[in-house]
């Protein structure tokens, strides 16, 4: 084809087809922004109400929380204060060594439903609760009890022998201090 304009118009109009081809991209970009936000904008503000009100439960529940805290705080140090009793004292006693050896001593016929233990002036106690099916079974257990070395004295109130079965009863067993080296 033949060229009828001059290279300068030709320049020109090269300049200008760009112009027009880069306002082109840039509306379509406009277009598909604000396509973008408007798809985006309803999750948007979803989420932000969302976050809005969970800061607004936050704070109620930080604003009704001082008692919980100090009833959370106390619950705490009572578990901690029942963790130092299991670890032991300062007499060197592992509990769950003895509890371990208890429930070896406990013959058929005895079931153990409650245990409570404590130290008191200086000497490791443990108060038994629990059920034996006649008084051979209980003396049995007290028997075991007083041969094992872990163990002093394992005492019976007498009203636990007065019934010959289905006797429920509560010991309470002194336990052996070790000697310190």
């Amino acid at each position: 084809m033949i060229n009828l304009l001059p290279q300068e118009n030709k320049k020109q109009f090269f300049r200008e087809y760009t112009m027009r081809l880069a306002i082109v991209g840039l509306i379509f970009t406009l277009l598909l922004e604000i396509g973008i936000v408007l798809a985006f904008a309803p999750s948007y503000a979803a989420i932000a109400a969302r976050v809005d009100e969970g800061q607004s439960k936050l704070a109620q529940l930080k604003a009704n929380s001082p008692e919980e805290a100090l009833s959370a705080e106390a619950s705490i140090a009572q578990i901690k204060n029942d963790i130092a009793r299991l670890r032991g004292t300062d007499q060197g006693i592992d509990w769950s060594h003895v509890f371990t050896e208890l429930v070896r001593s406990k013959p058929r016929g005895i079931g153990i439903f409650g245990v409570d233990y404590e130290v008191l002036n200086n000497v490791p106690q443990i108060q038994l609760r629990g059920y034996a099916e006649d008084r051979d079974a209980l003396s049995v257990f007290r028997k075991m009890l007083t041969e094992n070395t872990l163990f002093k004295t394992a005492e019976f109130p007498p009203s636990a022998f007065l019934k010959e079965r289905d006797i429920e009863f509560t010991m309470r067993i002194t336990l052996r201090v070790p000697q310190k080296p």
